[in-house]
């Protein structure tokens, strides 16, 4: 699904799909049946306008950015990823969030919410950098191509 706010029309869903086996099953936190990959990805892939399609297991299902799967693509689970963990948000549907560690964030795993959460090690500030590097590259294009200011931009750092 990967990004379905900014992604929607560049076939990612119908990848996913076409690559789930034939028994596919999404597992969404919690008990129950598992639901059928193949027939709810689809209307969930259409974003937010299918809320109201969607069982209320999996109505956020909608917000993946990606499908984790066995290795025999028969069981998937849908997960949030974050460069910031204070941006997450997990909600019926999402099972797993992946997000680099913070300060006040330590590397591992633990529960948020309803969220399996699993922080990555970021032991050289990464993130950080990755951050500054993009804001930067904005800066270039927004002043070398003449382009107005977006208000989500910030400001580089010097290292940047």
């Amino acid at each position: 699904m990967f990004g379905n706010e900014r992604a929607r029309h560049l076939g990612f869903t119908d990848a996913v799909v076409n690559n789930a086996s034939g028994d596919a099953v999404l597992l969404p936190d919690g008990s129950g049946r598992p639901f059928a990959f193949g027939s709810w990805v689809p209307i969930a892939a259409r974003g937010v306008a299918a809320e109201a399609q969607l069982r209320d297991r999996i109505k956020k299902v909608w917000k993946t950015d990606l499908f984790l799967s066995s290795a025999e693509k028969a069981r998937f689970a849908a997960a949030t990823i974050k460069s910031n963990w204070h941006q997450l948000e997990d909600g019926n549907g999402i099972r797993v969030a992946i997000v680099p560690q913070a300060i006040d964030l330590p590397a591992g795993y633990q529960r948020w919410q309803s969220l399996h959460l699993v922080a990555l090690p970021d032991p050289d500030g990464f993130m950080g950098l990755f951050d500054d590097a993009y804001e930067a590259v904005a800066e270039a294009v927004l002043t070398v191509g003449r382009r107005d200011r977006a208000p989500y931009y910030y400001k580089p750092s010097a290292k940047a």
